[in-house]
């Protein structure tokens, strides 16, 4: 009697889901959105942002769906169990997974042509992309990373050295690649649902999407520890040379991508040869292809020794605190925002059942296990280096690494030792759902896009080629180097920029002089908050957006 009431119940929630998803996607037709808004002017006494809200209401309505969605998931599959996982061919997980990898692969390449705007980084890279592979050795070797990405992004603009969007569409191709492998690795071995739920993380995890258009190389680095990672499982399960050299190879290329995903992957093979050993008795293997990745590294070990010695003498890092530790680990974490509370609390339920696995002796849960060290072992092996030394780590450096992450989750979650994994997995599901910030990400990228307009346009109004930009004393660094890549005729005052970052962005040295002497066409920029000089107070001033950046107002004097 209690059972059927209990599905009567059931039944009545069902429906109730469904009515109010219904009433609810009202918010959807423009009119109903404008009655709503009505009613807010009413309720706040004056005129809300109608764009705002509206963006608003549509970003809200779309959260509640998926919270009902979860909802309605939850309750129809919570006396199935294992149907779910088992049969495939109840929800189509094969054609759901390539489903899931073609919307999120237009989603990046979309993002990647939604606006123009770089930060100085990104300026860097596509000042040195135009040089010639000799000239982008040398100078990469003067600055504090490798060359590998570099040549990828000049290979990437051979037809259009110039392009923006372009050089964001290379940074999108490795997290393509990421989610195609992580589809036919999962599948081969485990399932498609391994394969969805990985894939899922990895998409709701805003650093993925930040770094897959910007125009630097830490979505191939994130590549490289994906194909270790795979690479890594293999050698445990089998100890084939193949597999280790493969694995070196990438961790190599790795290597010459960015350096604190050189350490992690040495990190990480070290714990994973040290399995192989343990399970299968042979060491030969392991010596032979470390010897192999030394080999190949060697012809960039002087130029790491020289860059290791100028980071530590001055580097733009801040000091290493509780709090800088703290955003480090939250970085190595998937999710986004106060959803990562969602995934600590995953990791912690499936760390304690990894560790109860490892003393009951179950050789299947050391692998998990080595995805889940990588990130934090490289967190902590860096932050005492940059105490013993002085501050060399940031929290994007751990970036690459968060597939390691994602990958001990995915394992976990669908482990034997862990009950009903299909609820979780729903659960994990809606979460997700709840967490995919696409449109809140188009919406950034198209503000983005407006202000670069308005910029280039306000500057195209004012600006000659004899225009001198000067600059506040307390203006961010990054805006004169921005400036400097912008306008490479212009001349620039009271303000000096590397030889070596000008030779990379084809900015001559000439073009910054110590004094205004004489000049009757001036650009002076400040903060927002700030105003003109006295000799400057009758200027025309607007406020503009460069990148990332907080506005800045851009003052055009013109003199007699």
């Amino acid at each position: 009697m209690e059972k059927r009431k209990f599905g009567s119940f059931k039944k009545a929630i069902l429906i109730l889901c469904f009515a109010t998803a219904v009433i609810s996607a009202m918010v959807f037709i423009p009119q109903i959105r404008e009655l709503i808004m009505i009613l807010g002017d009413s309720a706040a006494g004056k005129s809300i942002n109608r764009e705002l809200w509206s963006f608003r209401l549509i970003f809200w309505e779309i959260q509640f769906l998926c919270i009902l969605t979860f909802i309605v998931l939850f309750l129809i599959f919570e006396n199935r169990p294992n149907q779910f996982a088992k049969n495939d061919a109840l929800i189509k997980t094969d054609i759901v997974s390539w489903l899931l990898v073609a919307v999120s692969s237009v989603a990046l390449i979309a993002l990647a042509f939604q606006s123009n705007d770089v930060w100085l980084d990104e300026t860097f890279s596509l000042g040195l992309a135009r040089h010639s592979v000799k000239e982008l050795i040398l100078l990469t070797a003067q600055d504090v990373h490798p060359p590998l990405y570099y040549l990828i992004l000049k290979a990437g603009l051979i037809f259009n050295p110039n392009s923006v969007a372009l050089a964001k569409i290379v940074s999108v191709i490795p997290v393509i690649i990421i989610l195609c492998v992580s589809n036919v690795f999962f599948k081969k071995e485990f399932s498609s649902l391994y394969a969805i739920t990985f894939n899922l993380i990895l998409m709701c995890t805003s650093a993925v999407f930040h770094y897959a258009i910007e125009i630097r190389m830490y979505s191939w680095a994130m590549l490289f520890c994906m194909l270790c990672c795979i690479f890594s499982y293999y050698i445990i399960k089998k100890n084939s040379f193949r597999y280790f050299l493969f694995y070196v190879i990438f961790a190599v290329c790795g290597a010459y991508c960015q350096y604190w995903t050189a350490v992690a992957l040495a990190l990480n093979f070290v714990m994973t040869s040290i399995l192989s050993f343990a399970k299968y008795k042979k060491i030969k293997n392991i010596l032979i292809t470390a010897a192999i990745g030394i080999v190949l590294y060697l012809p960039w070990a002087s130029v790491v020794i020289k860059q290791v010695s100028t980071v530590t003498e001055n580097y733009w890092i801040g000091p290493i605190t509780l709090k800088t530790f703290a955003n480090f680990m939250f970085e190595a974490i998937p999710l986004s925002g106060f959803r990562k509370i969602i995934a600590i609390f995953f990791l912690g339920l499936f760390f304690i059942k990894t560790v109860k696995a490892i003393i009951n002796k179950d050789e299947n849960s050391f692998f998990p296990l080595i995805c889940l060290l990588t990130p934090f072992l490289l967190i902590i092996c860096a932050t005492i280096i940059s105490l013993a030394t002085r501050p060399i780590f940031y929290s994007r450096y751990v970036v690459p690494t968060i597939v390691f992450t994602i990958f001990y989750i995915t394992i976990s979650l669908h482990s034997d030792s862990f009950q009903n994994k299909e609820l979780c997995f729903i659960f994990l599901l809606g979460v997700s759902m709840f967490s995919i910030k696409i449109v809140e990400i188009f919406k950034n990228e198209r503000k983005c896009s407006e202000a670069y307009q308005k910029f280039t346009k306000t500057m195209k109004e004012n600006l000659s080629d004899d225009t001198v930009f000067m600059f506040s004393q307390n203006i961010n660094s990054h805006i004169p180097g921005c400036i400097a890549y912008f306008f490479p005729k212009n001349r620039i005052c009271g303000y000096s920029i590397s030889e070596m970052w000008t030779n990379a962005i084809f900015y001559s040295q000439n073009n910054l002089i110590e004094t205004y002497d004489g000049e009757t066409d001036i650009c002076l920029i400040l903060n927002a908050e700030e105003n003109p000089p006295s000799e400057f107070s009758d200027t025309e001033c607007h406020l503009l957006t460069i990148s990332q950046y907080p506005a800045n107002k851009f003052c055009f004097y013109k003199g007699q």
